[in-house]
């Protein structure tokens, strides 16, 4: 039975060093940056938009593999205009009691 476990735990340490150094030839060998124009154009070929990418793009390991992007902006699509609201704000003042106690309290208010 020691026999059994002694190699179970050698075989696992075997398979974790294997891991270990998977991931470290993967994250010296992986430029996340040299897929940055081919994700853009895929992005204006499935949606019609523009996505850019202006910062780097890095990698991340802990707690999950993933990707570390920081701005990243998404352009409208083709005949889409963006609208201001034709609203106005403005304030009022109101009154509230508060458990037993009067306070004057400020709220913003929508008026179109």
């Amino acid at each position: 039975m020691k026999r059994i476990l002694k190699w179970l735990v050698i075989l696992l340490a075997g398979v974790l060093v294997l891991l270990v150094v998977a991931i470290g030839i993967f994250a010296a060998t992986f430029d996340p940056n040299a897929y940055r124009d081919e994700v853009a154009e895929l992005v204006k070929k499935q949606t019609g938009r523009e996505l850019q990418i202006p910062v780097e793009i890095g990698l991340t390991f802990f707690p999950w593999l993933g990707a570390k992007i920081g701005e990243v902006s998404l352009g409208n699509a083709p005949g889409f205009a963006v609208r201001t609201p034709r609203g106005r704000l403005g304030t009022r003042k109101t009154a509230a009691t508060v458990q037993g106690r009067d306070r004057n309290c400020q709220s913003r208010d929508s008026r179109a």
